[in-house]
This record gives structure tokens, sequence and C-alpha cells, in this order.
């Protein structure tokens, strides 16, 4: 439910043109992002089965700085250049900040991942697109068309019935006799 929920709130061509943009680069971007999410949800999942560090701190550092390297040499590649020169404290502060709240938040991740059923882990992967949704219409006043409030509509059911099921399968195990 969580993808097709996600797949009609970023359907191109929907009822509220995107400026600046052709169908062609909205669906990019729209199956990008729902790649994204389905990714991080089944890897998510797969990650229970690979040896990890003890530490979710650990894991998150390792996993960061992979990515860091990878984005490096991806932007290198292009021809994206780093220029000191026009960086400044507070571009510095922001990075500093962000590299401090992710590997927290990570790291947070990790132990969820270890320590809560994975079905109510990888919910995330399906809410972040509608909060992203929503805090751009609440703060840039960013339209929001029909097509996208029953997308919501069906993530925020889809997510519903994840954590009430997970709900009732605990209340059930804990009713079980041992």
């Amino acid at each position: 439910m969580g993808l097709i929920g996600l797949f009609l709130i970023l359907i191109p061509g929907g009822t509220v043109p995107i400026s600046g943009a052709s169908n062609t680069q909205v669906a990019l971007w729209s199956v990008a992002i729902a790649f994204g999410s389905f990714c991080w949800a089944f890897f998510s999942w797969r990650s229970t089965s690979y040896q990890q560090p003890k530490n979710p701190l650990t894991t998150a550092v390792i996993q960061l700085a992979t990515a860091g390297v990878f984005l490096t040499l991806v932007g290198a590649l292009i021809g994206e250049r780093w220029n000191l020169d026009i960086i400044t404290q507070q571009s510095w502060a922001g990075w500093a900040f962000l590299v401090f709240a992710s590997t927290i938040a990570y790291g947070a991740f990790v132990w969820l991942i270890n320590n809560a059923p994975m079905s109510l882990v990888t919910t995330h992967a399906y809410v972040n697109p509608m909060v992203a949704v929503t805090l751009g219409f609440l703060i840039l006043k960013e339209p929001i068309s029909l097509d996208v409030v029953v997308g919501l509509s069906i993530v925020v059911g889809g997510v519903a019935l994840v954590v009430s099921g997970e709900r009732r399968t605990r209340q059930l195990l804990a009713e079980q006799p041992q």
C-alpha cells in the first residue's frame, strides 16, 4: 500500500504542474524517489542477516563515511569541484550539524533495526515523503492536489494497518501460554 500511495503522491502529470520541470524530469525523479524508498525498506530488512558492529553509532559512521566517499567520487566524475573560497562559516556550521545529526539519527535507526519489528521500522520509508510533502505545503505554500491527498491517505492507511497488525500480533503472542 505504501508504494501505491507513494506513486500517487509522485505521479507525473498530476493536477499541480511543477514549474520549470518537464514531465520527463518529473517522471524520472518520481521513479527515483519511489525506488529509493523501496530500496531503503528492502535493504533495512536484509541488513538483519548481515554481521554488524555491536555499537549502532559505529555502523552509522561506517555507512555515512562510505556514502560520503562514494558521492564525492561521483561528484568528481561529473565535473563538480570544491571551491573552498566561497564556503562561509555558516555553511561549515550547517555541515557540521548535519554530520552530527545524521550520525545520531542513523545510529538510532540501526538500533531500531536490531530491536524493533522490521514491519514497523520500514514504515518510515513511506512516511518520509509524506512528511516532505506536508512540510512543503505548510512552510513553502506548495499546492497539494487531489492525487497527492489520495496518495497521502493510502500511505497513512498502510502505515496504520502495519502498526495495528503488529500490535495485534504482540497481543496474541502475550496471551499464549509459555
